[in-house]
């Protein structure tokens, strides 16, 4: 799902890991909110207004994806001045919350390739010894292997080094998958209501959820939406 800071819109996508992962797990999650858009650092969307109207959603899990912005900006320590004080209000207030490693990006200096590392040992430590918080190692299933600072992906998963395209978020969902079918029971059906059907454009955000054609979405750099 990718909101524009520009036109203030909601853009249904594909390029995006949650939406492969839920598909693969039956659509068993449920998104009841969304809260950064593109370009914002971790202290902007998690701002306390935004955090507040995460809260109020009632979810039971909260997943903080991404600090290559701030990083970016030479926003250098993003666990310890945004991302820990939220975790631990969330956490305070009987949330869980996913961290994703962070695989950094192409035009990162020696500096920011650090910082990037930093983050990472961060957040694996603070998941070991904090109850309530998942990791999910983005950076290891999008990150080529071979890979020396500041970073490279493989062929066909990035068109800049920075941002993913479809094939790098299919692995990406297909290891989020994995991560949560254990954690999230699965659903007795596939919709609440009718509201979540496709055509309403609600909550089931791939026109082919299941993959139960050969056919049918819109196509996407690097694949075919099918």
């Amino acid at each position: 799902i990718y909101e524009d800071a520009a036109s203030n819109k909601r853009v249904k996508s594909t390029r995006s890991f949650f939406n492969y992962a839920n598909a693969l797990m039956g659509q068993r999650m449920r998104l009841v909110g969304h809260y950064a858009v593109s370009g914002n650092r971790s202290d902007e969307y998690l701002s306390t207004d935004k955090v507040d109207a995460a809260l109020a959603t009632n979810a039971g899990w909260f997943i903080i994806f991404g600090t290559v912005n701030d990083i970016a900006q030479l926003y250098l320590t993003p666990f310890t001045d945004a991302i820990k004080p939220v975790c631990e209000r969330i956490l305070g207030e009987g949330g869980k919350v996913i961290l994703c490693t962070e695989p950094g990006a192409g035009n990162y200096n020696s500096t920011q390739s650090a910082a990037v590392q930093l983050y990472n040992a961060q957040i694996r430590r603070y998941a070991r010894e904090r109850a309530g918080v998942v990791l999910f190692d983005l950076a290891a299933v999008t990150v080529l292997p071979t890979a020396t600072p500041p970073v490279s992906f493989p062929a066909g998963y990035s068109i800049d080094d920075i941002h993913y395209i479809t094939p790098a978020t299919l692995a990406q969902g297909r290891a989020f998958a994995a991560l949560m079918s254990p954690l999230v029971p699965a659903n007795d059906h596939l919709i609440a209501s009718a509201m979540e059907n496709t055509t309403n454009g609600v909550l089931q955000f791939l026109p082919n959820p299941l993959f139960l054609t050969t056919s049918g979405g819109t196509a996407s750099s690097g694949g075919s939406g099918t």
